[in-house]
């Protein structure tokens, strides 16, 4: 717990003199360091002649050393590093005092004739090292550089190939989430649900129009789909109705011959007794003989009847049945042509998604226009020296950048845009 804390005391207290290092800066309290080119004048008056004389031996240009020094004639190595140019001079007229036992301390005047370099790395036009300017911002430090660098510098080529590959990555994701909607509508056909049950994600932008169209065109599908299986099964259903009264009055009329024929043959038979001991005419014989024959022939055309009637009462279970049957053998196909599409379209979507970070990656001075009031800025990270250990920061386009600070200049990256539908929504 105290090694937490004292890391984040540690970290804090670096930003800290970052943003103090920074602050001078800008007050123009620059602050010198290596490879800063200074020139040096060293006066002092004398004052038996009136005039001012001017050591010549230590009046020149010399350069911060990698150790921090700047090795004057006579005085030897003066610690430059951190010190202002007032500063510096100061040090400079003492030690040039003591080294040579002047009575009066001489004049010293130290001038920065070239400031150490910068860095400007990343998604600039021209990277590379440049003289310091003071009070010099992260913008103007870009500018320097030439500016953002444009992919008309790669013939347009990846900017084309990108360009495509995002337009293709946001028909795939349209169709993935219709296709999405259109497996929610077929799993609740299959289940028999009585109303189609979204995705919680696509159910959570029910208010996206463009979403909503889908749902709503899916959810019509579904209920023409649904009343046009159920208007086909009532009509079955009617007709099966219509055949079982049919049965139920064959059946009755069918008793009512049966009890008829069976009248007129035992009506025959006693004829038939009479007529062998020649008490009965031939004709009466004769005419209940053929009311026998008709009754037994109508008995036989009503259980044909009947039967038929039977037969096509099972058809139209058969045909229910049927009719069931097809709409989920449908259902399922389409279903499982949905699942096909989507895993591919996945797939697809993934390849594309590679493609577009391969060429981002690959090319980061990639800039792909920005929408219709997208503002596509400047990224800044600067890796300053503090202490003696690298310090890396996010800059503002405002803030100072240092004598010696190392830039990168990266680009903002869009979001991927679907008109209103968002990418790889599974």
């Amino acid at each position: 717990m105290v090694r937490h804390v004292f890391i984040a005391g540690a970290l804090f207290a670096a930003i800290a003199i970052c943003g103090t290092q920074a602050q001078a800066q800008v007050a123009g309290e620059y602050r010198l360091d290596v490879q800063d080119k200074l020139r040096v004048r060293v006066i002092d008056w004398r004052a038996p002649v009136g005039d001012a004389n001017e050591w010549k031996a230590l009046s020149g240009e010399f350069v911060v050393n990698p150790a921090g020094f700047v090795s004057l004639p006579l005085v030897g190595e003066v610690f430059a590093r951190n010190e202002t140019t007032s500063g510096l001079a100061s040090l400079i007229a003492d030690r040039l005092q003591q080294k040579v036992g002047l009575s009066q301390r001489p004049d010293a005047s130290v001038e920065v004739i070239e400031y150490r370099p910068f860095y400007v790395l990343g998604t600039v036009a021209t990277p590379g090292g440049y003289s310091y300017r003071p009070q010099l911002t992260a913008l103007q430090a870009l500018s320097i550089a030439g500016g953002l660098l444009r992919s008309a510098a790669t013939g347009g080529a990846l900017e084309r190939e990108a360009l495509t590959s995002r337009g293709e990555l946001r028909l795939l994701s349209v169709e993935q989430l219709s296709l999405r909607i259109k497996q929610a509508r077929l799993e609740a056909e299959l289940s028999n649900a009585p109303q189609i049950v979204m995705p919680a994600d696509i159910a959570a932008r029910n208010l996206d129009r463009d979403v909503a169209r889908l749902i709503r065109e899916e959810q019509l599908m579904f209920d023409a789909r649904r009343e046009s299986v159920q208007s086909q099964i009532a009509s079955l259903n009617s007709t099966k109705v219509v055949l079982s009264q049919e049965i139920e009055f064959l059946q009755a009329k069918g008793a009512s011959l049966e009890r008829q024929y069976q009248l007129a043959r035992k009506e025959l038979e006693n004829i038939n007794a009479l007529a062998a001991k020649g008490l009965a005419a031939s004709g009466r014989q004769l005419s209940l003989e053929q009311n026998t024959a008709q009754y037994d022939t109508s008995r036989l055309e009503v259980s044909v009847a009947s039967l038929r009637a039977k037969q096509d009462l099972g058809k139209m279970d058969r045909e229910v049945a049927e009719l069931r049957g097809k709409a989920r053998t449908d259902t399922l196909l389409s279903l499982n042509e949905v699942r096909t599409k989507l895993a591919a379209i996945a797939e697809k979507l993934e390849t594309t998604q590679a493609l577009i970070a391969n060429t981002e990656a690959y090319s980061p001075e990639l800039d792909l226009p920005a929408a219709q009031g997208e503002v596509r800025r400047p990224v800044f990270r600067v890796t300053r020296v503090v202490n003696g250990s690298p310090t890396s920061l996010n800059l503002d386009e405002a803030d100072p950048v240092l004598p010696g600070d190392v830039l990168t200049v990266g680009r903002e990256r869009s979001k991927s845009r679907t008109g209103g539908l968002d990418v790889n929504l599974r």
